[in-house]
């Protein structure tokens, strides 16, 4: 073989390996644009996962991100004083079907904070009269609210408190004047929720304006299952 024929055949395979070195490179190039496009330029539009795992609802037209379909069309009705025999429960009221209250009207303050809608017991335990009122939900309901603490012009330093789902003991708690605390408990297809509270400390036998409250004790359902109108009467 001659020596210009080597040398000619060394110049092909070198240009060979640069021409696939730089469509390589060009490959990579191109690889790596896309993928910068596709992490900057994200579509608003389309659901995201959160890191919960959860997809968070794609914004509406006017930029507004829309409620989640739990509290969409929520309907809250505050539970009564008021029994059905009486025929005076208001219409977002509850009425109760069951027991009697000490305390009939007006606002509680519970830590400075007043409660115009409240269910209130002014007994002490030791009394053999009831101490509850019990409720009717009919299944159509998902949850129970309220604030629990004692009056602050109460004259008891301790109260108990108690709350039951279809007989279910789901609230069992003692509070000190002073205290307070938040429920918020599912009552998805329960029938008969059950309020109740006394006074530990035996020095009034009975308070007939205060005692142990439930503040803006209520419940909350969807729309599509709470009926319109509940009995009052």
């Amino acid at each position: 073989m001659s020596p210009g024929r080597t040398s000619m055949e060394s110049h092909a395979q070198f240009w060979t390996i640069v021409a696939g070195v730089v469509a390589l490179i060009t490959f990579l190039i191109a690889i790596s644009r896309c993928g910068s496009d596709s992490a900057g330029n994200s579509n608003p539009s389309v659901p995201t996962a959160s890191a919960s795992g959860n997809v968070n609802p794609a914004p509406t037209g006017d930029g507004t991100t829309p409620a989640p379909a739990s509290l969409a069309g929520a309907v809250t009705r505050f539970l009564s004083t008021r029994s059905l025999n009486d025929g005076q429960a208001l219409p977002d009221e509850v009425a109760s079907v069951n027991g009697f209250p000490s305390v009939r009207e007006g606002p509680q303050d519970i830590r400075g904070v007043t409660y115009s809608r409240n269910v209130t017991f002014g007994l002490v335990c030791t009394d053999s009269s009831d101490k509850f009122l019990e409720y009717n939900l009919g299944g159509y309901f998902d949850r129970f609210t309220a604030v629990v603490g004692i009056s602050d012009i109460s004259k008891s330093r301790k109260y108990h408190f108690e709350v039951e789902t279809d007989d279910r003991r789901v609230v069992n708690l003692t509070l000190l004047r002073g205290q307070s605390k938040k429920l918020s408990i599912p009552v998805a297809n329960v029938l008969r929720l059950r309020l109740s509270a006394c006074s530990i400390d035996e020095s009034p036998i009975l308070e007939d304006r205060t005692g142990g409250v439930f503040g803006d004790a209520a419940v909350t359902g969807s729309s599509a299952k709470v009926p319109s109108a509940l009995p009052t009467s």
